[in-house]
């Protein structure tokens, strides 16, 4: 048999071929996610205002509310407020920090 120089074509076009899908609406998602860490800044801070009257915490007042918003959990807290105050003065802003710190997971 001679060879044959004609292409066998197959149709294999349906499973290469993408349905267009329609563009998907913005949701109003991220506004939300803006807002809630401003409310809970907001939290921090009228906390701390609340309950560290003393001139040591007030020098030192953007450390550890930085160190509340940063952290996800309550020994992420207690690690952070250990890199900047002693350990006995961690202790006590800890113990002060706690009804604020109740919302986070651990112990």
């Amino acid at each position: 048999m001679p060879p044959t120089d004609t292409p066998v074509i197959t149709s294999n076009t349906e499973s290469t071929v993408k349905k267009e899908s329609a563009p998907k609406k913005k949701t109003a998602s991220p506004s939300k996610k803006k807002t809630k860490p401003d409310k809970r800044e907001a939290q921090v801070r009228s906390f701390f205002d609340q309950h560290f009257k003393e001139k040591k915490y007030k020098q030192k007042k953007e450390i550890i509310i930085q160190a509340i918003l940063k952290s996800k959990t309550k020994q992420q807290v207690n690690n952070a407020l250990m890199k900047s105050f002693a350990s006995e003065e961690t202790g006590v802003i800890y113990k002060r920090l706690s009804p604020l710190l109740a919302s986070l997971p651990g112990k």
